[in-house]
């Protein structure tokens, strides 16, 4: 599968930029992750927010200037680097890119990632990674390009639809080259860490960081793997099986190693509702299938309908929990950094093994309105690190 992208028109970005810099945007809070000080970057963010139909209440408050880049990308339909490059330019203390100006160093210098559209694929079954582009990393989550030697470790993302274009699930393959032992051993395998969201009746959301630990209850080959959450508050540790997240290990080949090696897939439920997610709702425009439209791209929505992720009442009647589209973790107006704070940050989605220092994967991943998901990791991590397991 190729992805292909129409880039949002320029001199919309560039005049926003432009805009916000004549208003005299705020103090820039921005910092951290991305080599970027991305003065008034939430304000920028704040604009698209707004000309997409999201509320201001809505509009998500995001602490690194990599998770805004990612957001912005992911509400006008454009390659987070144009982002970076055209909207971010003038906000950035590190520049990027030469799309509007010249003297930006490129992109992939302030972070790399990884895009892929919607695809449609049984729940029960395995994504093709062959047409997926990953996030590669090297040994102790070192985010690198994708061919160079150094990399050992991929990770895919990309949403599955249903029969109907429905984005449904949240599909993560980490393509594990290092292990190449079919064997388990009895103990635990890896433990990722995910920003679930629960969503109330009332439709309130309440963002928790999650932890799943994959153990082997097996010495050999057979895949014995069950899955265990715990972080969610006033919960003692649940099964995947109870919050709709379903897990799998295989081991073969890759596009990335001739040798075989395991593999770890995580199927994690969607949560996008109108009240919460405006932008992926929007019906100003219309489109042929009977969508609606992003107001600033044109792109349909993939959205059509409420994604409530998974029924869990043991967290209380009628919740629910799954992944937002958003490039979690939030920040709020108490809690998000000032400049020069040594305040310290987190991902959203890590990987580690046991035995080893330090996590194998870190990243942040967000879901376009057209659900095309979008994975970038900051080349500088300065201030950034892998939430505690819980």
């Amino acid at each position: 599968m190729s992805v292909s992208f129409r880039s949002f028109t320029l001199s919309h970005l560039a005049s926003a930029a432009v805009a916000l810099w004549l208003c005299g945007a705020g103090a820039a809070w921005a910092t951290g992750g991305g080599g970027e000080d991305a003065p008034s970057a939430q304000q920028a963010l704040n604009i698209i927010c707004s000309e997409v139909g999201m509320p201001a209440n809505s509009c998500p408050q995001l602490p690194t200037a990599a998770q805004i880049a990612a957001e912005i990308s992911a509400l006008v339909n454009s390659q987070i680097d144009d982002v970076r490059n055209a909207l971010l330019f003038g906000l950035s203390a590190t520049p990027c890119g030469n799309l509007v100006f010249v003297t930006g160093i490129p992109c992939p210098e302030v972070a790399i990632n990884a895009a892929n559209g919607p695809v449609k694929s049984p729940p029960e079954g395995p994504l093709a990674i062959s047409e997926l582009s990953p996030l590669a990393f090297a040994p102790g989550a070192t985010v690198k390009q994708y061919g160079d030697p150094a990399a050992k470790r991929f990770l895919y993302a990309a949403v599955i639809a249903g029969s109907d274009g429905q984005p449904q699930t949240l599909d993560l393959i980490l393509d594990d080259t290092l292990d190449t032992n079919k064997q388990f051993s009895n103990g635990q395998v890896v433990a990722f860490s995910l920003p679930a969201v629960i969503l109330k009746q009332n439709n309130s959301e309440t963002a928790v960081t999650a932890t799943l630990k994959l153990t082997a209850t097996c010495n050999g080959a057979a895949n014995c793997l069950t899955g265990t959450v715990t972080g969610i508050p006033g919960t003692s540790p649940l099964s995947a099986a109870q919050l709709g997240i379903q897990f799998d290990s295989s081991f073969g080949t890759s596009p990335n190693s001739s040798t075989s090696h395991k593999q770890y897939e995580l199927q994690l439920p969607i949560v996008a509702i109108p009240e919460n997610d405006g932008a992926y709702f929007a019906t100003a425009l219309k489109c042929p299938n009977g969508n609606g439209a992003n107001a600033l791209s044109g792109y349909c929505n993939a959205f059509f309908k409420p994604a409530r992720g998974f029924p869990a009442n043991v967290l209380g009647l009628g919740a629910s929990i799954g992944i937002a589209p958003y490039a979690a973790p939030l920040c709020t107006s108490a809690t998000c950094p000032t400049q020069g704070t040594a305040q310290t940050l987190y991902f959203g989605f890590c990987a580690s093994f046991p035995g080893e220092l330090g996590p194998a994967v870190a990243t942040f991943i967000d879901i376009g309105t057209d659900g095309t998901t979008v994975v970038t990791t900051p080349v500088s991590t300065q201030k950034l690190q892998c939430p505690p397991p819980s």
